[in-house]
């Protein structure tokens, strides 16, 4: 552990690159994880939604903890995922993200048995304080089925050991009112690299976003540009990346960040089923966003 976990700036929801009989490529990890650390990103996040934890054993998400801190070696911060919708699995994943060194976790809310608002705050609370280390809530509506309420996050935000919300909801009055709320008791961060540079307008500190897996330093350009006060640049900046955006908000899922990362010569692997490859026409468009940033 490095400490406080300081929750701002690009955090990366990592890809986990699989073999093609669905092994971890451990190779390929590695020097993903040196790809977004050379690229200076403030953080990284194995096994979250875009890291296909879902289809993961547990055993397996621990592995790629595991070899995701270990490869950083300290240099930023590693939030290792913890998402289940059990409390007791995901306070293992909790207690054994901290044993390997991990700066923090993200776990979802509770997902299928959607629990009540004191079931919710009794497992952030389990979390962040059994588990004794940096906990980020992660609201994702549309998967959840539960979108979480600004009166609650301001409860929530009392949680010794809370540090964040990452809120990914599509609906970006959501996170006005989040920062409304909660700002000022808990860091809110955006889940959406097209609501990046608003979202640091009204007040949040940055974002945890699947684009960053494929052009980091355009998502470090645009929260650069923000922090020197440079809006001109950062609007500019913005537009730039938002047809990538747009398309990656649109798809949502791991296909589209890993064919994009093979298209410009990063080894990303191939997803797990039942995730298949990625469509010729959604291929196309993505050559032609990938050409007009200039990357291919």
């Amino acid at each position: 552990m490095t400490g406080k976990l300081a929750l701002k700036g690009v955090f990366v929801p990592m890809i986990t690159p699989f073999k093609q009989n669905e092994e971890i490529d451990e190779e390929s990890l590695r020097a993903f994880t040196d790809f977004l650390v050379e690229n200076g990103v403030h953080g990284v996040i194995p096994c979250g939604s875009t890291g296909e934890y879902v289809l993961m054993s547990a055993d397996e998400h621990k592995k790629v903890v595991k070899i995701v801190v270990d490869q950083v070696n300290g240099k930023i911060p590693v939030v290792a995922g913890a998402g289940n919708p059990g409390t007791r699995n995901a306070l293992d994943l909790a207690k054994y993200a901290k044993d390997v060194g991990a700066d923090g976790i993200l776990a979802v809310t509770p997902y299928y048995h959607n629990p009540t608002d004191e079931g919710l705050l009794e497992h952030y609370r389990t979390l962040a304080e059994k588990g004794d280390i940096p906990t980020i809530l992660y609201n994702l509506p549309r998967v959840t089925g539960y979108d979480l309420n600004p009166a609650l996050a301001t409860r929530l935000a009392e949680i010794r050991n809370l540090v964040g919300i990452k809120d990914s909801t599509w609906n970006f009055a959501h996170t006005m009112d989040l920062i409304r709320y909660a700002a000022d008791k808990i860091t809110i961060v955006t889940g959406y690299s097209e609501y990046l540079l608003p979202a640091l307008v009204i007040g949040a500190k940055g974002g945890i976003m699947t684009g960053a897996n494929v052009v980091p330093r355009l998502h470090l350009d645009v929260y650069n540009a923000f922090q020197t006060g440079d809006m001109k640049g950062a609007l500019r900046l913005h537009n730039k990346l938002l047809p990538l955006s747009r398309f990656l908000f649109v798809e949502s899922n791991p296909l589209v960040p890993k064919k994009a990362l093979d298209m410009i010569g990063v080894k990303a692997g191939f997803c797990r089923k039942p995730l298949q490859l990625v469509t010729k026409s959604t291929e196309d468009k993505l050559r032609n966003i990938l050409t007009d940033l200039e990357l291919l």
